[in-house]
């Protein structure tokens, strides 16, 4: 897990649903990224300071990229605060299909999966904490939503 820079680390945190199942980030199996208000705030704060280490890589186009993202992240999160108006950000944390593929012994996708699936309630909240934003419309269905992922 050390393996990456802190700033490619604090991108990776967040979007972590995003890195386990498009970036094959395993290390992120069994977890659900913290969407409440205050886990978005000390994400933002973890990513300003591993930007702000002034420790660019060496590749002018890897930087480019991770720059990119960083920015990105910025945005989306800090500005345009878009997990507070999209229930899709929170879904996909909820999201267990990525333990369906063959990337690691089954027991070990199993413990994953059932593990993510404890975190489920937190998730939810966090949601509704988070959720503030959303058209009367948009709400409903996703309390119907989220009813129905923590009923199964």
């Amino acid at each position: 897990m050390n393996d990456l820079s802190a700033r490619l680390r604090a991108v990776c945190d967040l979007d972590l649903a995003e890195a386990r199942e498009y970036s094959g980030r395993h290390e992120y199996d069994g977890t659900i990224q913290d969407l409440s208000p205050d886990g978005v705030r000390k994400s933002l704060a973890a990513l300003a300071e591993a930007a702000s280490s002034g420790a660019a890589l060496e590749d002018a186009h890897d930087e480019a990229h991770l720059a990119a993202f960083e920015d990105r992240a910025r945005v989306v999160y800090g500005e345009l605060e878009l997990y507070r108006r999209n229930p899709l950000i929170h879904l996909g944390g909820l999201d267990l299909a990525c333990y369906d593929r063959d990337y690691a012994p089954q027991a070990e996708r199993d413990r994953a999966r059932l593990a993510q699936l404890a975190a489920w309630p937190q998730a939810v909240d966090a949601a509704v904490e988070a959720l503030d934003q959303v058209s009367a419309p948009v709400a409903t269905a996703t309390t119907i939503e989220f009813q129905s992922c923590c009923q199964k």
